[in-house]
């Protein structure tokens, strides 16, 4: 049988139509298969060709949503170790260039993926695709818990510690050991408050815990080898982590650190020193520095005494709740120090 000229052309088109699909998977799945391309731009223009190629190709529209997941994974992961700019810029990834695989990852998460379940938490926590919803994210992240994802397991211990502490604290011990840097912060905190504190295990968490990057438990680290619990007492120690939590912002480390100069533990005593740190985690709004500067500035030590500028910190700690602070208003009251302030 002879073929018509127009469908050998039409033959022709869509064998090479097909072959170019074919070769935009191939191209995609070779970016896949490094790991270091996950969640990137690239990968998401590769599958994205194949879809203008073929915009019902499922497997490039189940690829596109499992990238999804890989974002939301590392928003996770970069939360974890309090890196809010790489956070930010997958969360924008989501929303400019994958903002048709919502419906994809509830499927998913229904049908009991972790990854899924994990991004939905993601999503409907940050407002990503989805209106903003705390108790579904929740919900999200409690399936992906059950599916032995450290990160549900850690967002859903937060959601659960108000109501079922002891629940909370298993599901954090499970993130912990999953390898959760910020699970493992929290843990060392919780050890730490029971009667009597776990020292020595709380000690290791927060050791893994900075092992990973988190800036934050150092300031706890520092606390620790300050006061000797659970490590050997180390008070030079104890000022270089303090030092490296400071100049990354940690207000706690910044007092901690002030601190030190004030006593002379660990480094040389300097008042001045010691007011510059308290100042600057004082105006981070964190209430025991603002107390310790308040002492400073009403003593006049490292600094020109100023009784008023002193009750303006004190009643800003005081504020927060920060009782002692109360207790120094009063006796400056007494003493007629500022008064009618």
């Amino acid at each position: 049988m002879k073929l018509l000229p127009g469908i050998v052309l039409l033959l022709v088109c869509t064998v090479a139509a097909a072959g170019e699909v074919e070769r935009r998977i191939a191209a995609a799945r070779a970016l896949e298969a490094d790991a270091a391309e996950a969640g990137s731009v690239a990968l998401i223009e590769a599958w994205r060709a194949v879809v203008a190629l073929e915009p019902k190709n499922e497997a490039a529209r189940q690829a596109l949503a499992e990238t999804a997941w890989a974002l939301a994974a590392k928003i996770e992961a970069a939360e974890a170790i309090e890196q809010t700019h790489a956070a930010l810029e997958y969360e924008a990834r989501i929303v400019e260039r994958l903002a048709d695989t919502l419906w994809r990852t509830e499927r998913d998460a229904e049908a009991g993926d972790g990854r899924a379940q994990l991004a939905l938490g993601v999503f409907l926590r940050h407002g990503l695709l989805a209106e903003a919803d705390e108790k579904k994210a929740c919900d999200a992240y409690s399936r992906a818990a059950q599916s032995g994802v450290a990160a549900g397991q850690y967002r859903a211990a937060l959601c659960v510690s108000a109501d079922d502490p002891a629940r909370a604290l298993e599901l954090t011990r499970q993130a912990a050991a999953g390898g959760h840097a910020a699970a493992q912060h929290l843990l060392a905190e919780r050890l730490l408050a029971e009667q009597p504190p776990r020292t020595e295990e709380a000690f290791q968490w927060a050791e893994r815990s900075a092992a990973q990057g988190r800036v934050s438990v150092l300031s706890l680290l520092g606390w620790m080898f300050a006061g000797g619990h659970g490590v050997k007492k180390d008070a030079v120690r104890a000022a270089s982590l303090y030092r490296e939590a400071a100049e990354a912002g940690s207000a706690s480390a910044r007092n901690n650190l002030g601190e030190l100069y004030e006593t002379g533990e660990g480094v040389a005593k300097d008042p001045g020193t010691a007011v510059g740190w308290y100042t600057r985690a004082a105006e981070q709004g964190y209430a025991p520095a603002q107390y310790n500067l308040a002492r400073m500035i009403a003593g006049g030590t490292g600094v020109k005494r100023d009784d008023c500028a002193a009750r303006g910190w004190l009643g800003r700690a005081k504020a927060q709740g920060f009782e002692i602070a109360g207790t120094m208003l009063e006796w400056m009251d007494r003493e007629k120090r500022c008064p009618g302030k």
